[in-house]
């Protein structure tokens, strides 16, 4: 849960980037398959709007 809360707050402050790494590392280590999924989600649309 503390890095999802930290992916949260950098994306709010240092942009996507930052925070997607922070997603990434949360969907990897949470057993849940809903969110993971979620995580792997977010992490995604991070990626897209840093290539645009």
């Amino acid at each position: 849960m503390v890095i999802l809360n930290r992916a949260v707050a950098l994306a709010m402050v240092d942009g996507p980037a930052a925070a997607l790494v922070h997603y990434r590392a949360a969907a990897a280590r949470t057993t849940s398959t809903p969110e993971q999924r979620y995580l792997t989600t977010k992490a995604a649309r991070l990626r897209h709007h840093t290539r645009s």
